[in-house]
């Protein structure tokens, strides 16, 4: 009997010492990775909810036609874009500077608004902050419009883009300019800016003005990072 509680004693201790240098390795491969991969720092005071609300409030001003019966929101970020700072353009720190600036637009919130089957539906995004940044409202190709000259088209454009981002689309260029007539005559214009000063090493940041007949309906962010990354 008394054998068996020194075996059970020292394997209590066997135990206890196994624990108490697993801690240890996990708390030391913490610190590792910190100094490895240290967080971010995001500030998100725009909630879900009020992105959802803030979504609604868009539809109804801009595209009130749209029939809306389901929205669904995500919390996103650029992954791709954030890889490409940290090995190419100055590493974590310059990303950290670029979290901050809404027209990097590193993290947002992404806001569907659609009705099942149906081909029409608006997506919207808003930085971290609840500052609004892109819009796509997708129609479908045999939908009617008249078929401006690109002139008229990017009036419409710029116009539509300084009302959604105010000041800030003072810091794009033009870049390009697509055109699609579609099969019922409407002829649609895509138009592209970049931005003149924000430029993370060999990196740009551009934005896609669409234009669907006379409507402005889209604004969207994307980055042009070299393809030898």
């Amino acid at each position: 009997m008394q054998a068996t509680s020194k075996s059970l004693l020292g394997s209590r201790r066997l135990w206890f010492a196994f624990l108490a240098i697993s801690i240890i390795a996990a708390c030391t491969a913490f610190k590792l990775m910190s100094l490895v991969e240290p967080g971010l720092n995001v500030d998100i005071s725009f909630s879900r909810q009020q992105a959802l609300d803030a979504a609604a409030s868009f539809q109804h001003e801009k595209f009130p036609d749209l029939q809306v019966e389901r929205t669904a929101a995500g919390f996103r970020s650029d992954r791709n874009f954030q890889n490409y700072v940290e090995l190419e353009a100055g590493g974590l720190e310059a990303y950290q500077a670029l979290v901050t600036d809404v027209d990097a637009n590193t993290h947002f919130w992404q806001v569907r608004s659609f009705t099942p089957g149906q081909k029409q539906e608006l997506i919207t995004e808003f930085s971290p902050q609840g500052v609004p940044v892109a819009f796509n409202y997708l129609i479908p190709d045999e939908e009617t419009g008249v078929a401006l000259s690109e002139t008229d088209a990017r009036a419409i454009a710029a116009s539509g883009a300084q009302d959604f981002m105010g000041e800030r689309f003072s810091s794009y260029i033009p870049l390009q300019a697509q055109e699609v007539r579609q099969p019922n005559g409407r002829m649609d214009y895509r138009f592209t800016y970049e931005h003149d000063s924000l430029k993370p090493g060999d990196a740009r940041l551009r934005l896609t003005l669409r234009v669907a007949g006379n409507r402005f309906v889209a604004i969207n962010t994307f980055k042009f990072i070299p393809q030898a990354f």
